[in-house]
């Protein structure tokens, strides 16, 4: 049976959905359509079986044969199920100006109805949001447990900065030709808001729960499909986007430093961006209700 040998393993909003649809345009590569399958972290009690079904539909001319799941980084649990499982697998990460990525993923859990606009309250209420960009805690045992050439870590700016060599230099680790055609400047549209956020917050339950049913397929599919976002949701208005005060979020900065100490250890490089506070990511318009 086919087993993956790559991964992306996170963390949340750094790019994954791109990863997804450029490496899936791929005619070496294969994906399947259930993004997140969650095997190693949520699911490990389901069995190898269970998981491998997953890749049945893999090509015999796959070069690259691998899954994005953007949570596994945060479990250490899943680092050494991996190494067991897929020895030979080659892991895959993407880190994000700390901050940066903990708005990005506060604004997508907004636009699903789960926090409202006290940014406070919702860090108190999903601790997932500052946690999933605590770097100096998750990836060290990912270095611990794989080589060194058989892990990417790749910073995010580098995307932002020249998207073909990012995508260049994953095809190359994953041992792919260059491919003309693949959608490596598209930009998969940021979080918005809900058109309604009842419907939104039932819809994310529905979808937790079939996961739970073991339709991660069907998920997939659906997750993807853009009739459907534009059904559920909205961009924002001007002055509409949720986020924190500047106060706020220089204290945050200031309390992400072990984080960002870390990846410049990591890169080999000074990240003097990442000590900084974008305007795009302060609250808009105080006066909204939530």
């Amino acid at each position: 049976m086919t087993r993956p040998n790559f991964l992306f393993i996170g963390p949340s909003k750094t790019a994954s959905s791109w990863l997804q649809a450029v490496l899936t345009a791929h005619d070496r590569v294969y994906i399947p359509p259930a993004k997140d399958i969650y095997f190693f972290d949520r699911y490990f009690d389901r069995g190898l079986d269970w998981y491998l079904g997953f890749f049945k539909e893999a090509p015999d001319s796959a070069i690259a044969v691998g899954e994005i799941s953007h949570d596994y980084i945060h479990d250490p649990a899943a680092a050494a199920r991996i190494h067991d499982a897929l020895p030979d697998c080659r892991i895959i990460a993407t880190l994000r100006h700390p901050l940066d990525r903990a708005v990005s993923e506060y604004r997508y859990m907004y636009q699903a109805g789960w926090v409202g606009r006290d940014f406070d309250a919702a860090l108190a209420a999903q601790p997932s949001i500052l946690g999933n960009s605590r770097y100096a805690r998750d990836l060290p045992v990912w270095l611990e447990t794989f080589p060194r050439d058989r892990l990417l870590i790749q910073n995010y700016d580098a995307l932002r900065a020249d998207p073909h060599a990012f995508a260049d230099e994953i095809l190359d680790f994953l041992g792919l030709p260059r491919q003309q055609g693949l959608p490596v400047d598209d930009r998969v549209r940021a979080a918005g808001t809900a058109r309604n956020r009842l419907v939104a917050r039932l819809v994310k339950a529905g979808a937790m729960a079939a996961r739970e049913l073991g339709l991660a397929t069907l998920v997939g599919r659906i997750k993807t499909d853009p009739r459907v976002r534009r059904l559920l949701y909205r961009d924002f208005k001007d002055g509409e986007k949720p986020g924190p005060t500047r106060a706020q979020a220089a204290a945050l900065v200031a309390d992400f430093e072990p984080d960002i100490a870390y990846a410049e250890e990591v890169f080999g490089t000074l990240l003097p961006g990442w000590r900084e506070v974008k305007e795009t990511v302060l609250a808009q318009g105080e006066g909204i209700g939530s």
